[in-house]
């Protein structure tokens, strides 16, 4: 049996349940003003004091989870690829002759296979050694077998009588995609050193700093 509360001046408000329930309820009204309770438990929701809408986590646009590697410095991770032998091609990424160090790491289980995740890492340098035919560049991988390379085939290659400086620029990374499924997922931040068979020396890069985002964003 619904229950009709009228206004003042007019119109009014039907509570309402469904014709069959299954079992007895209890809904209780919180004592606290400006507040409505909602299920499970005693869960509750703050109404905004000025005028607004409330919203769901799952509207596309939202972040629904954030996982991070907070920014730090950290013991010398020394990178180096020698002029040879010749290294093939990991993870996927079409680019041989890297060698490859992992600097950061995040486990995420996204909430839906058709929401983005937003991947986002940074790593700096110290002094390292050039090859004349050198470069090196930051990666995104999943599950240990999933390569993003968005800084191209190449970063920061040297060249002959190309003058670099002695403390390398920090690397940027960032990459869009689809969760693609709702199993737990690991990425990892990976630095390396790339060097081609007749480069002049080995090159060798200093990773000393890093931080590491991964987001779900719902679509």
């Amino acid at each position: 049996m619904p229950i009709k509360l009228n206004g003042a001046t007019n119109g009014s408000v039907e509570l309402d349940v469904p014709a069959a329930v299954g079992s007895d309820l209890q809904v209780t009204l919180p004592a606290t003003a400006g507040t409505a309770l909602v299920a499970p438990g005693t869960t509750s929701i703050t109404v905004p004091s000025v005028n607004g809408t409330l919203d769901r986590i799952e509207r596309t646009g939202n972040i629904v989870q954030v996982k991070a590697v907070d920014f730090a410095n950290i013991s010398t991770v020394n990178i180096t690829k020698a002029a040879t032998p010749s290294v093939g091609a990991l993870y996927g990424i079409a680019q041989g002759n890297r060698i490859y160090a992992t600097i950061a790491s995040i486990s995420i289980t996204p909430t839906s296979a058709t929401n983005r995740l937003i991947v986002m890492g940074q790593v700096g340098y110290s002094a390292g050694t050039r090859s004349d035919k050198g470069a090196h560049g930051l990666v995104a991988v999943k599950n240990n077998a999933a390569g993003f390379d968005p800084n191209g085939t190449y970063p920061w290659y040297t060249g002959p009588s190309v003058l670099t400086p002695g403390y390398l620029p920090s690397d940027l990374l960032h990459v869009t995609c689809l969760a693609g499924d709702t199993n737990a997922q690991t990425w990892d931040l990976k630095s390396y050193a790339y060097n081609e068979t007749n480069g002049s020396a080995s090159e060798s890069v200093l990773v000393v700093s890093r931080t590491f985002t991964v987001m779900e964003v719902s679509v």
